[in-house]
């Protein structure tokens, strides 16, 4: 008998200054690169960039083990929240 391995989701959600720096990171890890499916920013009139939400798709439970712990090595100073969903559920209202 085979199991079946669900997939999960996985947002990344960062209100810390630089975004881009924490995904440049965490494309060191091949497996954010391969799960990656896209950003988006929550933006505020004469503010700026209130946060970056970075989304990744369909990710095996042993790959998303392998992505959390990279993910708490390279965080340093980022200030983030993350969120973990079944597959096929890709919104999360953080803001």
């Amino acid at each position: 008998m085979t199991s079946v391995q669900t997939k999960k989701n996985l947002i990344v959600h960062i209100t810390s200054e630089n975004p881009g720096e924490l995904r440049d990171k965490l494309s060191l890890n091949g497996l954010f690169k391969t799960h990656y499916d896209g950003w988006e920013s929550t933006v505020e009139t004469g503010v700026g960039v209130l946060s970056t939400r970075y989304y990744y798709y369909e990710i095996p439970h042993d790959d998303l083990t392998k992505m959390l712990r990279h993910l708490q090595s390279v965080r340093e100073e980022a200030v983030l929240k993350i969120k973990i969903l079944p597959e096929g559920c890709g919104w999360f209202a953080f803001d």
